[in-house]
Parts: C-alpha cells; sequence; structure tokens
C-alpha cells in the first residue's frame, strides 16, 4: 500500500505513524529528508535524535519531555537507545510521524547481529561487543515486524511509487474509523470531574494533596493548567514547579486560555517554606523531580497537587509510584485520580501500543487467585535460572519477570530491560510453586563482579581508572583504598523482587539461600549487594547473614536515601579482607556524624557496625597505600580520612601544631565548606587558592610532607 494514503488515514483517524526505515546508513536520511520535503512534513515541528543527522544526541532526551512534535526522527546507526525512543515516543502528536531509522539485514541475519554503538553501555570491563548476541535487538525487531510500519529508504523515492510492508494489527484503518478524530478544545468530562473534586478538597481542606497519574497524552497538563485558572479565580495563591521551566508548556497554555493569572514557576533546587505556607503548589512530571523535593513541599503547602506519567520511567524511574505514593499514604491524607481514556491520540494509538508492548512500559505479574494463595508454602517452591533465549521465546514468563522488577524497584527503567536480555555478566534466577509452575513469585538478578587484573585493580584505588561495571570492586577499590578485593569474584545482587501478594513469606530469602548454594558450588569468593539504605532493607539483608560493609556519604537525588554496601564473604580470602572493609567502613560512618540525618535508618546503621566488633586500626602497610594513592595520584581525599587520622595519631606535640597537620585536621571535619578552607589556608599563607581543584592539589602536597616524615614502620 501506498504510505501517503495511509498517512492521511492515521491523520484523519487521529493516530500517530510509526515507521521503520531500513537501508544503508549513508543513503537512508538522504532519501528520507527528500520525501519529507515531497510531503510537506519538514515545515512542522521535526525532532532529529542522532548525531550523525544533525540532532541531538540521545542522552538529551529528557529535556524533550513535555514537548510535541509532528515527526521525530531517531537514527539507529547511532545507536538504539531505549530510554530515548520510550521517551519521546510520547512528544509524537496525533496523526504525527515517529520514525526509526535502522540497518537492512539480509535473511537469516537479523538485529543481533547488528553492531549497535550504544550496546556499549550494556556491557562491562572484559567484555567485546562484537561476540555478544543482542537478545533485546532481536525481540525488538521481531514484535517491530508486527507493530511498525517497514520500508527500504531506497523505496522512498515518490509519494507514488512507495510501498510499505503493514502490520497485520493496522488493516483496513479506513473501514475501522467511523468519524475524523478532532483534538478536543476544552476538558474532558473526566479532567472536568477530577478538577472539580479537587477544587473541593482544596476549600474543605479534607487532604494535603492530590495525585493525578496518567499515561502519556491522556491531558495532565491540560488539567493543571486549568487547576491553576480556576484556584487563581478564588484568590488562591498558586506556584508550579516541574524539573525545568520548559516543562510547563502546556499548563501555561491551558491556564492563559482559560483566563488564569501568570503562574510563578519554583526551580527544583529553590524550595523555601517561608513563604509558601497558604498557597497551593502544582507539580508536573513528578517522577522526574527527587523524591526528597516532593516530601518536603507536602511539608510547605496548604495543597499539593502532583501530576505524573504512569509508565514513563522518567527521571527518578519508578521512585514516584513504588516509593514516595507509599510514604505520602503513610503520611498524608490524599486523593489519587487517574487519567484513562487518551486525549492527544485516539485509543488504540499503534505507537503507544507498539513501544508499550517493546519496552514493556506496562508490564504486571501475574495476579495469585485467593484459593492458590491459601494453598501456597514456601516447601513447595523450587530455584531455576533461566537465560535470555528463554526470556524472549516466553513473552509472558518475561512479563512477569519485568513487572515483579518494576514494581519491587523505584530506578527498574527500559535500559534494565536491555541489561537483563543482553549483558554477558547478568544472570536471572526466578521462584516458582509446582503447584504454580506459570507463576514467577520471585525474582533476583545478579551481576558476575571481579577477578580483575592487579594493575587495574591498584589503577581503581588510586583513581587513575573506572572501567565499566564491576560495581562493588570499584567501590571497595576507589572509596575505600582496598585494591585487592577487586582480584576476588563474586556475585552481586542487582535486583530481588517478590511478588506483592506473597511478601514476608521467605521467598526472598529463599533465593538468597539458592544464591548462596550456587555460588559456594562455583567457588566464589563472596555476595553483595547495594541499595538504598532503609531499615527494611538493612533488616532483610542482616537476616541472611549480609555484613554491612559502608555507608554512602551523600543521600540519592531520586529517594534521599544514602547507599548501603553489604557482603557475605565464601572464601578464605574474602573472609579476611571483611573485617577490614567493615572496621574500616564502621570507621568512616563515624566520622560522617552530623552529614547524616539522625534517623531511625542510621541508628539501624550505626548498631549493625557495633555489633560486628570490627577493629578499627588499620594496618600500617595499609595506611601508607591509602594515603599515598591520595598523594601521589588521585584517589579521594573522602577515601583516605581514616588513614589520615591514624597517621596523626603518631605525631608529637609540636609536629601536631604544623601549618600542614591544621589545614589537614580541619579538612577532615564533617560538612566542611570549601571557601573555608581556602581563607584557612591564605591565613597559614599556605598559597593563593581559588577553587575546589586548586584546594585538592594543596592537600595532596600537604600529605606528601607528612609522608615523608615516615612515622609508621
Amino acid at each position: 500500500m501506498m504510505l501517503t494514503s495511509l498517512l492521511t488515514q492515521h491523520k484523519n483517524a487521529g493516530y500517530r505513524f510509526p515507521l521503520l526505515i531500513e537501508g544503508e546508513e549513508n543513503a537512508v536520511y538522504p532519501c528520507l529528508l527528500s520525501y519529507l520535503d515531497t510531503i510537506k512534513a519538514g515545515e512542522n515541528q521535526v525532532l532529529r535524535v542522532g548525531n550523525k543527522i544533525n540532532g541531538i544526541n540521545s542522552t538529551e532526551y529528557k529535556h524533550y519531555l513535555g514537548h510535541e512534535f509532528d515527526v521525530v526522527i531517531i537514527n539507529g546507526f547511532d545507536g538504539f537507545h531505549v530510554e530515548a525512543i520510550a521517551a519521546l515516543s510520547g512528544t509524537v502528536v496525533a496523526g504525527g510521524l515517529f520514525i526509526l531509522l535502522m540497518p537492512a539485514l539480509k535473511p537469516p541475519q537479523n538485529w543481533s547481529a547488528f553492531l549497535d554503538p550504544d550496546f556499549e553501555r550494556f556491557v562491562q570491563w572484559g567484555h567485546d561487543t562484537k561476540q555478544i548476541t543482542s537478545y533485546f535487538l532481536q525481540r525488538a525487531e521481531t514484535l517491530m515486524e508486527s507493530s511498525f510500519y517497514r520500508c527500504l529508504g531506497s523505496d522512498l523515492t515518490s509519494t507514488e511509487s512507495t510501498l510499505i510492508q503493514q502490520p497485520i494489527s493496522l488493516a483496513n484503518l479506513d473501514q475501522r474509523v467511523a468519524t475524523p478524530f478532532t483534538l478536543p478544545t476544552s476538558l474532558t468530562l473526566e479532567q472536568l470531574k477530577i478538577k472539580k473534586d479537587i477544587i473541593s478538597s482544596v476549600e474543605s481542606r479534607c487532604c494535603a494533596a492530590s495525585v493525578i497519574t496518567a499515561n502519556r497524552g491522556r491531558g495532565k497538563s491540560a488539567l493543571l493548567g486549568a487547576l491553576a485558572a480556576e484556584l487563581a479565580n478564588l484568590n488562591k495563591t498558586v506556584y508550579v514547579m516541574a524539573p525545568r521551566p520548559d516543562c510547563i508548556k502546556q499548563v501555561q497554555y491551558w491556564n492563559n486560555k482559560l483566563g488564569g493569572k501568570l503562574l510563578e514557576f519554583i526551580p527544583v533546587d529553590q524550595m523555601n517554606g517561608e513563604w509558601h505556607r497558604t498557597s497551593i503548589l502544582l507539580i508536573d512530571e513528578a517522577a522526574a523531580i527527587p523524591i526528597s523535593i516532593l516530601t518536603e513541599a507536602t511539608q510547605h503547602f496548604k495543597h499539593v497537587v502532583y501530576a505524573s506519567t504512569e509508565h514513563g520511567y522518567e527521571g527518578s524511574g519508578r521512585g514516584f509510584t513504588v516509593r514516595f505514593l507509599k510514604w505520602l499514604e503513610d503520611n498524608y491524607s490524599n486523593k489519587h485520580y487517574q487519567l484513562s481514556a487518551p486525549i492527544r491520540w485516539r485509543e488504540g494509538d499503534p505507537l503507544e501500543v507498539a513501544i508499550n508492548k517493546i519496552m514493556l512500559l506496562d508490564a504486571e505479574p501475574s495476579i495469585i487467585q485467593p484459593e492458590e494463595l491459601h494453598d501456597w508454602r514456601l516447601d513447595d517452591c523450587e530455584c531455576r535460572w533461566i537465560n535470555s533465549k528463554e526470556l524472549i521465546e516466553s513473552p509472558a514468563l518475561l512479563q512477569q519477570v519485568f513487572g515483579l522488577l518494576v514494581q519491587a524497584h523505584y530506578r527498574t527503567t527500559p535500559a534494565d530491560l536491555r541489561y537483563m536480555l543482553d549483558s554477558p555478566t547478568f544472570r536471572v534466577c526466578i521462584l516458582f510453586s509446582r503447584k504454580m509452575p506459570n507463576i514467577v513469585q520471585a525474582v533476583t538478578l545478579i551481576s558476575i563482579e571481579g577477578q580483575l587484573p592487579t594493575e587495574l585493580s591498584v589503577d581503581i584505588s588510586r583513581g587513575l581508572r573506572r572501567p565499566k561495571g564491576h560495581l562493588i570492586p570499584q567501590v571497595i577499590g576507589a572509596q575505600m583504598i582496598i585494591d585487592e578485593f577487586a582480584s576476588l569474584q563474586g556475585w552481586r545482587v542487582v535486583r530481588i523482587a517478590t511478588h506483592s501478594q506473597l511478601q514476608g513469606r521467605g521467598c526472598g530469602s529463599q533465593l538468597l539461600c539458592h544464591l548462596y548454594q550456587c555460588a559456594e558450588v562455583q567457588k566464589l569468593d563472596y555476595i553483595s549487594t547495594s541499595f538504598g539504605m532503609t531499615i527494611a532493607l538493612l533488616n532483610f539483608w542482616q537476616g541472611n547473614k549480609y555484613t554491612l560493609c559502608r555507608v554512602g556519604h551523600k543521600p540519592d537525588a531520586a529517594t534521599g536515601e544514602v547507599s548501603a554496601v553489604m557482603l557475605r564473604a565464601l572464601s578464605k580470602s574474602a573472609c579476611e579482607l571483611l573485617n577490614e572493609i567493615a572496621g574500616l567502613g564502621q570507621a568512616d560512618f563515624e566520622l560522617q556524624t552530623g552529614t547524616h540525618k539522625n534517623s531511625k535508618t542510621v541508628q539501624m546503621a550505626k548498631s549493625l557496625f557495633l555489633s560486628g566488633e570490627f577493629g578499627l586500626i588499620l594496618p600500617p602497610d595499609r595506611v601508607k597505600k591509602q594515603l599515598s594513592a591520595f598523594a601521589y595520584y588521585s584517589a579521594n581525599f573522602s577515601a583516605c580520612r581514616v588513614a589520615l587520622i591514624t597517621y596523626l595519631s603518631f605525631l608529637n606535640e609540636e609536629e601536631q601544631d604544623n601549618k600542614s597537620v591544621k589545614l589537614i585536621k580541619e579538612a577532615l571535619k564533617p560538612n566542611i565548606d570549601t571557601n573555608a578552607l581556602i581563607l584557612l589556608a591564605k591565613e597559614l599563607k599556605l598559597g593563593d587558592i581559588t577553587g575546589k581543584k586548586q584546594m585538592t592539589k594543596l592537600l595532596r602536597e600537604q600529605v606528601k610532607s607528612l609522608l615523608a616524615l615516615d612515622l609508621i614502620k
């Protein structure tokens, strides 16, 4: 069928047009530009993604959330960037074109043979991307055959002769759509009902917050704009917040259209509780704002309306859904609304259906029936390893596995789907019941890490190299300057998730027990994990015999939680190192007094450290190695604080009064401000320092002078 007539049909129907164009890299884009010019599409709003087509870099996709385009072109030759494809598909207007450029491969070859430039993101150090099969791309190509229109770039010669492969699901489109689609010029009944209820809540003060969630294109921004206009007409002071000012274009448009006052935008980093307490705050794209800011807003405003995309995976991923909404429910009265009907395109839009299917944006675990739940026993459960080939050949299994990960973890994105299917070091293990073999009850995703060469391990500890992957060896190497750990081999538990209907019944612990048994058989050195520290998670991992080894220094932007690293040693080498690592972690944690809020979680971390009875005295060789890594190389100052304190304790009274020592002692204080250090350096006449880099350089020089004293034998 001819492309031009199909485009007209889609525009009349209010459908967006998913188009896959295949061909030679140097030829396909010029052919497309010529065709777009012929059909006058180039006169409209066009977004190009890919450096080779003079477009934006795919990593910049977040800057375009909230915008609208008639045509979005993704150059797959620059990389099949899953997050950009998922997010930017939502910016295409009804009747618009979403175009993906990819190579044309002759059978039996498929996309799994395509050397995708973006593949390198998903492969950790030590593996060659050319030798790895991309099961994600193999699955994506298969799904696009049934959900995307496809043509060769060389066929884009004229509007009359272009032939195209049409998905079966969109056959006879002209007969299925009875009435032409038009964008609404006013709010829908669904929007009006929600607006009326929120206005009532604000007036009556029956709740402190309202939450609006929706898939893309459902009109949440328009609803916020209408709310702003009506609240202003009721003499309420209204502010609006979003990740960036350009994200509120639609809110401003509808506010102005309905006669609202000029909205004042509050930047995310400028929350000030003193002058908002009687005001209303509207937050758009809330999932892309740190949870710490969202919680603070609730405490400082009379009423807050949070609006967020449900399956968009923006910013902090699912943190808004998984963590923030639970916190809100536990602490404040609130009402939750959901916009279900699409407004910017017609229900059943082929692009939305295709992207959801390819990226598993709407993945959900299976529901366990009451009678099955009643008969469930942990003794009936078994663990099984599954590989990527099995997952793509069993769509229902993949849907369940990824659905569990999405529900349980705040930071699961489309990129995690590709990691799971493509990374050569990732493994998936599931828990299922013999009585319910078709329902995944728990899942864990692990990464094989470590066994790095000695030279690389040392370079990591000196801050000279940061290879891809190997998270725990790099944390312990770079942040604790213990390079030997990277030579050991272990597993990191990247994700672990239990079906919501089975939580608290031992499923997660059963999986971890199975991991331990398998690791013993494979003669691994350790199993590790890293997570945002909460009381529940600390209890869970401690209960499964994991030792707290390190607490991060700064809270996560998405959750406000600091990271924790926990280990379970298997080999003798790992056990010996674990005592030193945990002891160093405890000492470092105690140096952070005042940097963390004195929460119950922090108190529990402290008690876990103390219960381990780890020695706090570093061996002399370790002290020298850590100080040398900072003084002569590029290690972080924070990584050698414990070693510095140990070394300074050997100074006599006269040496303690040294200028270098005074500066170093000041730098060791928690939350020390760089400007304060700069002033002290000037007072001590140690140099005219103007910035952080120069201060670090000066500190390195002072530590060198201390090492020259050779205090530790």
